[in-house]
């Protein structure tokens, strides 16, 4: 049976995990930066860890719990939030990186709600081999931020 503290230990861990690649997207002025990559990392993990919860709660017969349903709210939730950080900027799509890093960070939360530990861990340094390591051979075509919002 899940409990509360597990659910927030795992939150907490999604959190953590989610740090590095927050803030690579951060220190390159992207449009979802350390903040946004920590609250879909903690977001995801708390819906998945309810979703667990509920399953364990309701006992049935009758009710069509599945934590699957859950997991496919997260991607279409994040699916929208990636979807507002894509810009066209004279014929060059940008924003594709970060929409990719956003549900790449809710997996990893949906990991670590699910109590799947190795598999968060691993995501975050997939991720961040993704992100940093790989940016370094082949960086980015353009590096200037999108136009701030007035």
């Amino acid at each position: 049976m899940e409990t509360d503290g597990v659910l927030l230990l795992r939150t907490a861990l999604a959190v953590v995990l989610a740090v590095p690649v927050g803030w690579d997207r951060e220190r390159r002025a992207r449009p979802a930066g350390l903040r946004t990559h920590l609250l879909v990392a903690a977001s995801a993990a708390a819906f998945s860890g309810i979703a667990l919860i509920l399953t364990d709660v309701v006992d049935d017969s009758h009710a069509r719990l599945d934590p699957i349903r859950a997991i496919e709210a997260i991607v279409a939730g994040i699916g929208f939030l990636g979807a507002g950080t894509i810009f066209i900027s004279r014929d060059k799509v940008i924003g594709l990186t970060t929409a990719a890093s956003l549900l790449a960070t809710a997996a990893l939360g949906t990991a670590a709600g699910m109590g799947r530990y190795l598999l968060a861990i691993g995501l975050a340094v997939l991720i961040i081999i993704v992100l940093a390591v790989l940016h370094l051979l082949a960086p980015d075509p353009v590096e200037e931020p999108p136009p701030p919002e007035e």
